[in-house]
């Protein structure tokens, strides 16, 4: 029988596991949501069949379904995800009260016009990824003023904000791995560059919707004005060919007969 280690402590196993609560909350509601669309397209592409036993899809498409229940349900690692960061930033652990002051500077000099990116593979999507997380900066801030502690019990506001947050962490990491593959020749580098192109160009709209929302249930009159111009300064975006890419990636799924980034 395995004995526990002696140093170990369980409170401060407790401490450690707590401070990745936010992490593992984002990687669960992601990964599960994620490949429940999956499943869901493997169903419809199977049709009838999909839905009938013997197939193994229908069992797929079950055993998926589950893991947006069991483990926390999605709805409350999205609380959880909102709650914890509102209450590490009340601590000072975070300085989220900090940043949204560098955010006001920010905002005085910024214009989406005025854009002076290096000549690198990404730099555009790497500079929104930045703009998005200054974007829940400004939704954090206007939440906390407006209903301060009590912000934990609006539970629409905490999930449109963790959606946002799913989304910038999701493609924060995206973007950091392609780098990673571009710097180093990879011969996936392509396939990575036209992915993130591509989840970025898709999530923008999704995540100005969720930061509108929360300001206009936040914020009124002038304060809502000037709240709503800054959101549109920092998500300025220049759309690009969406179905053209996905049929680039499709192109390259096909060729490979299956994920282009597995070897």
């Amino acid at each position: 029988m395995t004995r526990p280690c002696s140093s170990w402590n369980p409170a401060t196993a407790t401490r450690a596991i707590r401070e990745y609560a936010i992490e593992c909350a984002i990687s669960k509601v992601f990964g599960s949501e994620a490949a429940d669309h999956a499943v869901d397209d493997l169903v419809q592409i199977h049709g009838g069949c999909g839905y009938v036993k013997g197939f193994g899809t229908e069992r797929t498409y079950r055993d998926s379904r589950i893991n947006r229940i069991f483990e926390g349900t999605n709805e409350i690692n999205r609380l959880l995800i909102t709650g914890e960061l509102m209450k590490k930033a009340a601590k000072g652990i975070l300085p989220l009260f900090e940043a949204g002051q560098k955010l006001k500077e920010f905002l005085l000099e910024y214009s989406p016009f005025m854009l002076e990116l290096p000549d690198t593979p990404l730099a555009y999507q790497i500079h929104m990824s930045e703009m998005i997380k200054k974007s829940i900066l400004l939704v954090c801030k206007a939440a906390l003023d407006r209903f301060g502690d009590a912000v934990r019990h609006e539970q629409e506001i905490l999930s449109r904000i963790s959606d946002m947050i799913i989304c910038s962490y999701a493609l924060d990491s995206a973007l950091r791995r392609a780098v990673r593959a571009l710097d180093a020749s990879s011969p996936q580098a392509d396939f990575h560059e036209l992915c993130c192109k591509c989840a970025l160009d898709a999530a923008l709209p999704g995540i100005a919707a969720g930061a509108s929302q929360v300001l206009h249930h936040c914020l009124a009159g002038d304060d809502l004005a000037i709240q709503r111009a800054s959101l549109r300064k920092l998500l300025k975006y220049n759309p690009i060919d969406q179905i053209g890419l996905q049929r680039s990636i499709s192109k390259k799924v096909i060729a490979k007969a299956g994920y282009p980034l597995y070897n």
